[in-house]
């Protein structure tokens, strides 16, 4: 088999060409709600976002896959039947019950004396 390794500058890069381009479309539903359903009648974004949310490593665009997702699904009923067709409730259940038993990082622990 034939492996690639990336170093971790080009992993930086494309994470943050990826962050570029969802802001590309939090913009474009941002100006033009109406867009929603275009974008997932004609193209197979609602199913990358809903395989990009379920990605077992949480970082920041996992994040930014999920605010989309809810812009989407905001804004018109005909997307909130699809995500239902597709399996996506399904999705959204297991990715809230993963984060949901997920331990607190050292940040997220307060004390208090």
């Amino acid at each position: 088999m034939f492996s690639v390794r990336l170093s971790s500058n080009a992993i930086f890069i494309y994470c943050y060409s990826l962050t570029l381009r969802l802001a590309i479309f939090e913009n474009l539903l941002g100006v033009n709600p109406e867009l929603a359903e275009q974008i997932v009648d004609k193209t197979q974004f609602l199913r990358w976002l809903l395989q990009r949310i379920q990605a077992k490593t949480h970082d920041e665009n996992r994040g930014y896959a999920s605010e989309l997702l809810s812009i989407l699904l905001q804004s018109s009923r005909k997307n909130r039947l699809v995500l239902a067709k597709e399996g996506g409730v399904e999705v959204l259940l297991q990715s809230l019950a993963v984060s949901q038993f997920r331990p607190p990082c050292a940040y997220e622990t307060f004390t208090f004396s």
